[in-house]
Formats: structure tokens, sequence, C-alpha cells
């Protein structure tokens, strides 16, 4: 009987790209890329919005201190919660292969807010905080809690690429959140009790949005697998020459048995899906996935190790945005704090279109990369950089003009108008923000999770060496200095690590290890455990 013949998805062999046996959900149908682009750009436009209007009305009905009060618990929890979401959301949107049950996911985002919010509590009594601002950090970060939650939830809507159902999230829940926020402060004055509003507009939106949303997407593709019918793995035909598979010339002369191997992910016609492969990790009981809490099991530390990476750069991330804010505030004041970080909300408003992009088009370079497609990548990534580095030039501009003082004085208050040299600085580091945004995308896409871990870490003893001399030396003026410094130093080596990458670009691993037996792969040939390429031996 002659074997069956080999199709290949869109005329190409992806295996890691497509994984065969695992259905498309009916009840919530992937949208196109231009569709979930737009979501993204209207549900992080009113985010931006929402949020600067916040500041800039608390600021006019509260005062600066009272805004520095809030700034000042927005930055204490952030780090925290940072490094507990454990990087749980882009590892979720990785695992298109459900190597790892949503639950998982869900269950360990629900223990690391919950830890966050904790550590956040005691972190403001070790402060020595007054009983005021400590009822402010914990309403601050139990809307941070809910917003960790929905996050997660987003996380599975984005991986089977329904960025409507998160858009619309995300418009509903910044529209009431900064109504109810606005409107409790024009009445009371009061902040802990505006954040506590709007931590109930968190709750709100994700027991009556994210949640239905995410449960109707996983029982549609539970339904889909129940009815999804079992069939042979497809071998591959003795004749077939493993050099005429796509990846053959760059794989090396080590991985060419493994893309024999994985040849099973192809679909042929007559004989319907493939079996799961338990070379691949796959089980024919796999655990469906849904929404629900489950105890710790021993799969919750293979997440952890694979997320570390993850977690770690975005702790970095938002520690390096909030080092400046921790200096200003202890060498300057609170005050001075509102100044400054209120220049900084307004300088990174733009951000939600570099967010956008790379959230939307972070899986496309991903293909180009995996496909050996450098042009494509370079084309891509090029386009997203210049139009996030045009978004940064055209504030910028505005910002430094003759005008500057004067739209300084309309946003805000006429006293900052005195501000408007250091504000230029501001403006100047957004743009190399902006830059930054697209570039460390890419380099996640390339599977580079521990080099990028090493570029943030440079980042942030930059930061740290910088800005606190150059405040106690200029002021305001002076952080900002440092601030754009130590930003404009990360550009060289983001294109020198994109670079190598490519120089040296290799099959991208699964999640998880993938076994070494000299039937399937070559021996010499180990993935690491969280995420960096494998190492073929020449």
């Amino acid at each position: 009987m002659a074997e069956p013949a080999l199709s290949y998805p869109n005329g190409r062999f992806v295996p890691d790209e497509t994984p065969a046996g695992n259905p498309r959900p009916r009840a919530l149908p992937p949208l196109g890329i231009h569709w979930n682009l737009a979501w993204v750009f209207s549900g992080n436009l009113v985010r931006s919005v929402a949020r600067a209007v916040l500041l800039i009305l608390l600021v006019k009905w509260a005062g600066w201190e009272a805004a520095g009060w809030y700034i000042a618990a927005l930055a204490l929890t952030g780090p925290i919660f940072a490094i507990t979401d454990l990087g749980l959301r882009p590892l979720l949107i990785n695992d298109v292969a459900r190597e790892y049950p949503f639950q998982h996911y869900f269950s360990l985002r629900l223990v690391g807010s919950a830890a966050a919010w904790c550590a956040a509590a005691v972190l403001g009594l070790i402060l020595g905080y007054s009983s005021g601002r400590i009822v402010l950090v914990l309403c601050t970060a139990a809307a941070r809690f809910c917003d960790g939650v929905s996050d997660i939830l987003h996380g599975v809507l984005q991986r089977e690429e329904r960025m409507d159902r998160i858009g619309l999230s995300l418009v509903l829940r910044h529209l009431l959140g900064a109504a109810a926020f606005c409107a409790t402060i024009r009445w009371s004055g009061d902040v802990a009790w505006a954040v506590a509003l709007d931590a109930v507009a968190a709750i709100a939106v994700c027991l009556a949005w994210d949640l239905p949303n995410a449960k109707r997407l996983l029982h549609g593709l539970r339904r889909e697998e129940s009815a999804m019918p079992m069939a042979k793995s497809i071998p591959v035909a003795e004749s077939t020459s493993v050099t005429e598979l796509p990846f053959a010339e760059s794989a090396g002369a080590g991985s060419q048995e493994r893309f024999a191997a994985t040849a099973c992910y192809a679909e042929d016609a007559e004989e319907g899906t493939r079996a799961p492969d338990p070379a691949l990790g796959e089980s024919r009981d796999r655990e469906r996935e849904r929404v629900a809490f489950i105890g710790p099991k021993r799969v919750w530390g293979c997440l952890i190790r694979h997320s570390i990476p993850l977690a770690i750069v975005a702790f970095e991330i938002n520690l390096i945005t909030n080092v400046p804010r921790y200096v200003v505030e202890s060498l300057l004041g609170a005050a001075s704090l509102a100044v400054f970080a209120s220049l900084l909300q307004l300088a990174g408003m733009g951000m939600i279109f570099v967010m956008a992009m790379g959230e939307t088009m972070s899986p496309r370079l991903a293909r180009y990369y995996r496909r050996g497609d450098h042009r494509g990548f370079l084309r891509l990534l090029g386009g997203v950089t210049a139009v996030s580095a045009l978004l940064g030039i055209i504030p910028w501009l505005i910002t430094a003009s003759p005008w500057g003082p004067f739209v300084l004085q309309w946003l805000f208050r006429e006293d900052m108008a005195r501000h408007w040299d250091m504000a230029v600085w501001v403006m100047g580091s957004a743009v190399l923000v902006y830059l930054t945004g697209p570039l460390g995308r890419a380099l996640d896409t390339l599977l580079r999770f521990k080099t990028h871990v090493a570029i943030r870490s440079a980042a942030l003893v930059l930061v740290l060496l910088l800005v606190p001399p150059m405040t106690r030396a200029y002021g305001l003026r002076g952080a900002a200095i440092g601030f754009t410094i130590s930003q404009a130093l990360l550009l060289p080596p983001y294109f020198a690590a994109i670079a190598h990458a490519w120089r040296h670009r290799e099959p991208a691993p699964r999640l998880r290890r993938e076994p070494s037996s000299p039937s399937s792969f070559d021996g010499n040939a180990t993935a690491n455990s969280i995420g960096e390429p494998a190492r073929t031996a020449a």
C-alpha cells in the first residue's frame, strides 16, 4: 500500500506554528489580523486617555500632594505585581500547542496576585506609611489584583486571536473606572475611596465580561476536541528526503532527524486529524482546558521555570520606569513627583500604539523567523519601529517648539510652564522608550529570553547609576536627563542581539523539554527549559 502523501499548511511545513490536532473554536472563531489590530488600538487608546484624564483631573481637583500619594501607591504596587505575574500571559500566548492547560495558568495567576496584595500591605507597613496611605495602597493593590485576573483571561483570548473581546473589555474597564474615580474625587476629594470604586469597576468587568467570554471560548474548544476523530500518525515515507523539507538547509545535520520525527504534524486529507504523539509531549487523554482554580501541581514548577525570564524582564521594565519616581519623591518631595510623573504619563500616551502593534505583530515576527524569511522579518520590524519613533517624535517637536509652555499650561496648571526644559527631555526619553518596545518584542520572538534579561538588567544598572546623582545636582531636569541617557544606551545591544540571533538561527523549541532519544532527535541537541534554542554540535 502506498504511503499517504504529505500536505503542508499554506505550502510550508511549520510544525511549531500549526499544531495539528488542536482545533480552532467555532464559538469564537479567530479574527483577521487587521481587525485584531484595530480592536487592540481602540482598547489601549481608551485606557491611555482615561488614565491621562484621571491624573489631570486628580491634580486639578485634589492638588499635587494627593496626586503624589496616588502615584506613589502605583509605584509601590507595580513592581510587586509585575514579578508575581510571572510572565504567564506571554507564555500562554506562545503555547499554541496547548501543552499546559489554561487552568494551570489561571490558578498560578490567582495565587501570585493574592501574594502580591499581601506583600504590598506588608511593604507599606515596613515603610512606615500612615493608616490613610496604607488603605490607599490596599485599594490600589485590589484594583491590580482584578486587572491581573482579567489579564490572564485576555491571554487565552489573544492566543485564539479574539482581540475584539479584549478591546471591549479595556474600553468598559477604564471608562467605568475613570468615571467612578473622577466623580468620587470631585464630590469627596478622598483618593482612597476613588481607588476603591475603581477596583469595583475592575471586578464588575472581570466577572460580567472577561470570565464569560473565556469560558465560552474554552467550552467551544472542548466540544470541538470531543468531536475530533482520532487517526493514525502519518508516517514519513522512506523515499522522502529530509533535505527536501523546509528548514533543512539551515537546521544542520543534527536537527534533520527532528524534522523527520515531527513530520507527523502534516495532515492528510483522507486520514483526517492526526493522533497525539507521545514523543512530542502529547497524550490521548490530555487534560481539557477550562476556567477553574486547581490546587498546586507538579506542572506548576515547569510553568514557573519557563516564565522566569519573562517575569524578570517585566519586573525590570516596571522598575526602570519607577526608579526615577522613587528618586524624585525621596529627594524632592511628593509635589515634585507629581510634576515629573504627570509629564511621564503624558509622554507615554503614544505607547498604546506601540503596545498594540507589538501584541498583534509578534506572532507574525515569530513565523518569519522560523521560516527563515529574513527580509519579511526586517521589513515588518522596520515598519513597526519607524511608526513607533514617529509617535514619539511628534509630541517631542510640539513640546520643544515655542508653543510648548502654553501647551503645558493648558493641559495642567500655569506653574507647569516653568518646567518646560525638563518636559523636553522627558519627551525625548519617550522616543527612545518607544523604540526599545518593538525591539524587545522582536528579541522575545527570537526566543532570546536570557539575552533580553541581560539587556534590561544593564539598563536598570544605568538608571541607578545616573538618575540619583543627576537629580541631586540638577533637580527634576537632572532626573529627566539621566533617564534619557540610560534609554539611549539600550539601542546598540538590542540591534546587536537581533543580528546575532539571525546569524545563529535554529529551529524554535517547544515549551516542554523534548526527549533526546536517538530515534527521534540528535543526542547532541538539547532544548533549554526556559526557552533558549537548542544548540546542535558541529
